[in-house]
């Protein structure tokens, strides 16, 4: 597949046909699909996270949260929802925030990525297409550990029992990502093409991508 788009071209007088198709297919390949996830009330959270409103305070005023957890505009970024219900399935393991702090949000990544992982959590089937090619070049970690002295992430968790962790606690990423998205729905998350183009004052070739929709073509 291909990025649908429309492509300009003005040729330089030493530029050959071969170097300027070189160019645009450079230039379209930059283009990237932003992706658009929704955003979330504090009133959301406790029913999607179990979380209550005062242990959110309790840990905000005991400095325990990543400071990018904070409201931005009165509303929660998705990636911020992600972290405080991981944040509330450790605890549900006798795990506070302290112990996993800073860990928990590079997990929440994971975690919010594997909950728009299905075509359910995406407005229509190009923006579902556009993420699939994403996921093809960024492969997520399912499972985030904590064992003695050791937190991370991980795909083989019987490797690290193995190795040099025979006791850890495990949360599926996974699972819990398909539990999130479940509670989330029917918000949906969205992805188009960024509107890219090149001009270099006629000197080389001008290339324009207007794909706002992110429509793919056969």
């Amino acid at each position: 597949m291909r990025l649908s788009s429309k492509v300009r071209v003005i040729p330089h007088a030493s530029l050959d046909s071969a170097t300027a198709s070189w160019e645009i297919t450079r230039m379209i390949n930059q283009a990237r699909p932003k992706f658009t996830f929704p955003m979330f009330q504090p009133k959301d959270l406790e029913a999607i996270t179990g979380l209550s409103p005062v242990a959110i305070r309790d840990w905000r005023r005991r400095k325990l949260l990543n400071p990018d957890l904070e409201k931005q505009d009165g509303a929660f970024h998705f990636s911020s929802v992600a972290e405080f219900l991981l944040l509330r399935r450790l605890s549900d393991h006798g795990i506070g925030p302290k112990q996993v702090f800073g860990w928990s949000t590079s997990a929440s990544i994971h975690l919010m990525h594997h909950a728009v992982n299905d075509r359910s959590a995406w407005a229509n089937d190009n923006a579902w297409a556009l993420w699939c090619d994403r996921e093809k070049r960024n492969p997520l970690e399912r499972f985030f550990y904590l064992a003695p002295g050791i937190v991370s992430m991980t795909n083989d968790p019987l490797r690290v029992l193995e190795g040099h962790a025979p006791v850890a606690t495990f949360v599926d990423l996974l699972q819990l990502g398909n539990e999130l998205r479940a509670a989330i729905l029917p918000r949906v998350a969205d992805a188009s093409i960024t509107n890219w183009q090149y001009d270099d004052h006629g000197d080389s070739v001008v290339v324009t991508i207007d794909d706002d929709e992110g429509e793919l073509v056969e």
